[in-house]
């Protein structure tokens, strides 16, 4: 039986790129975690260059004999987790965070504790739901598994067990993969494929909310509404968890897709003007100041105007 205690539990920061902000992203969870902090990087772009005092580990999923896609390092985020499982044996609780991730607390070390109702979960996720028929990757893990659930990875706490069983049914589909010459859109992704066969497993799960009920994560832990680097620091009020959190021009783009996006659902008047108020575009200055925030002021215009003429 896996046993919890800080040296038998560690955190997996998964990465592709390395900058100051994650640099100090680890250094806070390294001093207040009560945990120790490994990288595990995705260098087939670049080399990740970290501080001295973190370990990296490299992902190389062809060693583990894993499919490999154009796009494995993004879509199979499980695949680092394999790659520390394989690399330390003494873990027996792997929590894997992605680098846009930030935990908003006072109490850094609670957040990690959680209360004790997941203390023996052998996966801790955001969610987990049954997956939507119409959902982009329902297809890819519906032929493999009995049931097809959906899950969240950004932040994510598995067993050594429960890795154990997932890597087994990776190697056991690449291999199907390959004798069969399926097409790589075909691979399941990460959430499609862990939540649907820890179910099937008969896997304890639980959420976020049962391991550390105090922790937000409503409208605040998501795919597309994104929050600026500069506005954490400024931050007050409930123990948060924010994603995804970038800074500079790149919070410009996402904030632009964002809003591209409620524009295409067809937000009202009213849901625009609440979504992308003074605080939000208090965000969009902290991160490009007034020539950013003007050029989301007319982006938003434009959407909100539209929607008067056709209700005119």
């Amino acid at each position: 039986m896996n046993r919890r205690n800080s040296k038998t539990e560690i955190i997996i920061v998964r990465t592709h790129f390395s900058n100051a902000a994650l640099d100090t992203f680890l250094r806070e969870l390294a001093s207040s975690s009560g945990r120790e902090v490994v990288v595990v990087a995705d260098e087939t772009m670049q080399q990740v260059i970290l501080p001295k005092e973190f370990r990296k580990l490299t992902a190389v999923p062809s060693r583990l004999g894993l499919h490999a896609t154009n796009d494995m390092m993004w879509r199979c985020g499980d695949y680092f987790l394999y790659e520390a499982l394989d690399r330390l044996p003494h873990i027996a609780f792997f929590w894997m965070i992605e680098p846009d991730l930030r935990i908003h607390t006072a109490n850094m070390k609670a957040f990690f504790d959680g209360t004790g109702a997941a203390a023996s979960a052998d996966f801790i996720t955001p969610w987990f739901i049954p997956g939507d028929p119409k959902w982009h990757w329902f297809r890819t893990i519906a032929p493999f598994a009995p049931a097809v659930y959906n899950c969240m990875l950004q932040i994510c706490r598995l067993s050594r067990g429960a890795l154990e069983y997932l890597l087994v049914e990776r190697q056991r589909l690449s291999s199907m993969f390959v004798e069969a010459s399926y097409s790589a859109t075909d691979w399941p992704n990460d959430e499609a494929f862990v939540a649907s066969f820890l179910h099937a497993g008969g896997f304890r799960i639980c959420t976020l909310s049962q391991h550390a009920p105090s922790f937000n994560t409503v409208g605040t832990l998501t795919f597309t509404r994104p929050f600026s680097m500069r506005s954490m620091s400024h931050r007050t009020g409930e123990d948060a968890i924010y994603h995804p959190v970038v800074a500079g021009e790149a919070f410009g783009i996402r904030a632009a897709a964002y809003l591209l996006e409620r524009d295409a659902q067809d937000a009202t008047i009213e849901e625009l003007q609440s979504e992308f108020g003074f605080g939000f575009q208090h965000e969009v200055y902290l991160e490009g100041g007034a020539p950013m925030l003007r050029s989301f002021r007319q982006q938003l215009k434009t959407c909100i105007e539209r929607r008067r003429t056709k209700g005119s």
